[in-house]
């Protein structure tokens, strides 16, 4: 009977040590599984920390690119704007020849209307004391605003009817022709330009025959 109580005592105490060491190892495993979740936990903020401090940086991005694309069409517009008039290379210039007094024409190398005016100048069509004061082409309407300064007045003024139509004739025609425009509007100093037979050119004037 005593040998069979000492082994129940025996048994017992073997089995309250075995539930104490399952305790813990229990107790250490249930640190370790908070510890892992705390630092899932850490580790998921840091990412959504980093994901806010790179948002603003990739929209900062995103708006300087919309900047840049802006800049690019606002220069594409000016350049648009730059080129409106025709680019010219060379221009046919209508004068009065000296030897047969009869109108003539000879193509010479121009890159805008100044180059027009002094070829003008060069054939004796208009002297030096006439300027161009503004110079204007509308692509779309297909016409000139062109205003000039009282020396080319004077000049026109100073001849008989035939004379002011050869002038005028050369002007006009040379530049309808190289814009390849239908209509051109004189104005000298910015007013309805006339004539001393009394003709103005209060509108646009086409092609003139002489």
């Amino acid at each position: 009977m005593k040998r069979c109580k000492v082994a129940a005592v025996l048994l017992l105490t073997v089995f309250l040590a075995s539930g104490c060491g399952n305790r813990e190892q229990t107790s250490p495993s249930g640190q370790n599984e908070e510890e892992n979740t705390a630092s899932v936990t850490e580790d998921t903020d840091s990412q959504g920390e980093v994901q806010d401090e790179q948002q603003p940086e990739e929209s900062g991005e995103q708006t300087l690119s919309d900047d840049e694309q802006t800049d690019e069409n606002d220069e594409s517009g000016n350049r648009d704007a730059e080129s409106q008039s025709k680019e010219l290379s060379e221009a046919v210039i209508y004068y009065i020849d000296d030897a047969t007094a009869e109108p003539a024409t000879e193509t010479v190398a121009v890159s805008n209307e100044n180059d027009i005016w002094k070829a003008l100048q060069d054939k004796g069509i208009l002297t030096d004391e006439c300027e161009l004061l503004s110079f204007e082409v509308n692509e779309d309407e297909k016409t000139i605003d062109l205003d000039f300064n009282s020396g080319l007045g004077d000049r026109v003024r100073s001849f008989g009817t035939t004379g002011e139509n050869e002038i005028i004739g050369c002007l006009v025609n040379t530049y309808l022709d190289a814009y390849e425009c239908d209509g051109i509007k004189l104005t000298e100093e910015g007013q309805t330009f006339e004539t001393s037979s009394g003709a103005d050119f209060d509108g646009y004037t086409g092609r003139i025959e002489f």
